[in-house]
């Protein structure tokens, strides 16, 4: 058992807590803990129990089985936080470009490119 609630604890949650593969139960909530939940501690394989609730944790949480398997109530109080589980938001998919941005790109050029066209035409029919 883990348990480092309460502590005012400041920061981001270390990579290397994952390496401690023995604990059953990790409480890390009430500090001041920031960023992100890290993937390493999926490999803490006899994880039962986490509890990262109130802190200012943001991102998608890991992917590991029991990251998905606890209540939200886990990780209530981290309005940053995200992911497959009831009671969080799901997160945003990253925009890639695609067609559709690139066509609001051409939809964006062509206005100024017969803009630029009709100033051009201005100037040489003034000029003569």
């Amino acid at each position: 058992m883990l348990d480092l609630s309460s502590n005012s604890l400041s920061g981001t949650i270390p990579q290397n807590l994952g390496e401690l593969t023995a604990v059953e139960y990790l409480n890390l909530s009430h500090n001041h803990l920031s960023g992100r939940i890290p993937e390493a501690l999926s490999s803490m394989v006899s994880l039962r129990s986490i509890d990262f609730s109130y802190n200012n944790l943001t991102g998608e949480i890991p992917t590991g089985k029991i990251f998905q398997q606890v209540p939200a109530k886990s990780y209530v109080g981290n309005s940053g936080l995200c992911g497959k589980v009831e009671g969080l938001f799901p997160c945003s998919p990253v925009s890639l470009p695609h067609k559709s941005s690139n066509t609001k790109k051409r939809s964006l050029l062509v206005p100024l490119f017969g803009f630029l066209a009709s100033y051009v035409l201005q100037l040489l029919l003034l000029e003569f």
